[in-house]
């Protein structure tokens, strides 16, 4: 408090505030321990996740309530059932939590129905974070990808990341689009999920400045994708993945807005020659997507040559 220039009164102020947050905290967390007593032959297990529950909610708060709270500061909920997260928790927690990690959750049957499971569904549980700017949805027993994603673009409008990886979803150019209603969006991360052989040849209205999609198994360069650079996307992730050709039109597209596009290609199975001449086009100056395709050491000297040749014959033009 002092190294922001807080007088003692104030001090003295703001930790009698955090008092009564920490006591209103623990009161309604002592009240959902208690509820424990009612789960039917709870299981080990069951009984470790509501403790790591508790402990999280417990360590947001702390993490939160100093001034100068770290942006990388999330919930994380990691291999818990969601119905077991507390029903009533202090507003002020709810406020604080801009950050939001699902990780490997469980909930019986369809988490995502619009039937409670011990008061609990997706849908309500998202609906008190309304100031959540990031959610994080990783491994986690999903029955219903397309209902999942309404209940996230009604329940947090604001959001500005968005990653579902390793969730089992088919990517497509529809899935993509659906993303473009999401106004404030700026990141999305579909990574480690299932693509179609061709999933994404058909036109793309999704912006955002950075889209992830490593390890999908694409065999292809997603087509619909290139006219959206550089002017909608400007970071494409497509790591670990079995594009073997890219497409001249890529290594052409400019722009009049003067956007770049990088795009991220390491683990594919891009030839030699596609990987120089990929370096080489997005060294020229006026190239507006740059492609780093992950090349190996010991062709690392022939690009660094060939970069050095192109750089002369430019200037001297």
């Amino acid at each position: 408090f002092r190294r922001e220039g807080t007088s003692n009164p104030e001090i003295r102020a703001r930790l009698d505030v955090l008092q009564d947050e920490r006591q209103a905290l623990r009161h309604s967390l002592y009240q959902w321990a208690l509820a424990s007593s009612e789960i039917v032959n709870p299981s080990i297990e069951r009984m470790a996740g509501r403790t790591q529950i508790g402990e999280a909610i417990l360590q947001h708060w702390q993490n939160t309530s100093l001034p100068g709270v770290p942006s990388e500061v999330a919930l994380r909920l990691a291999s818990v059932r969601l119905d077991d997260f507390p029903n009533h928790l202090p507003d002020f927690f709810y406020s604080r939590v801009e950050r939001l990690q699902l990780i490997n959750i469980y909930q019986p049957g369809s988490w995502l129905s619009s039937e409670q499971f011990g008061g609990q569904t997706f849908d309500l549980f998202l609906r008190r974070f309304e100031q959540v700017a990031s959610l994080e949805i990783s491994m986690s027993s999903l029955s219903n990808p397309s209902a999942m994603l309404d209940i996230i673009r009604t329940r947090l409008p604001g959001l500005r990341a968005l990653s579902l990886t390793n969730q089992g979803m088919h990517i497509n150019a529809r899935m993509l689009n659906s993303f473009s209603q999401m106004q404030q969006l700026e990141s999305l991360d579909l990574s480690e999920n299932l693509s179609f052989d061709d999933p994404i040849s058909e036109p793309i209205n999704l912006s955002v400045q950075r889209l992830g999609l490593d390890r999908i198994g694409l065999t292809r360069w997603p087509e619909g994708l290139t006219e959206r650079m550089p002017d909608h996307i400007s970071e494409v992730s497509l790591v670990g993945n079995h594009i073997s050709n890219l497409p001249t039109e890529l290594m052409q597209t400019n722009s009049l807005s003067g956007r770049t596009t990088l795009v991220r290609l390491q683990g594919n199975r891009l030839s030699r020659t596609e990987m120089i001449e990929a370096c080489l086009h997005g060294a020229s100056s006026h190239r507006t997507v740059r492609v780093l395709p992950g090349v190996p050491v010991e062709l690392q000297p022939r690009i660094d040559i060939l970069l050095r040749e192109q750089a002369e014959l430019e200037s001297a033009l």
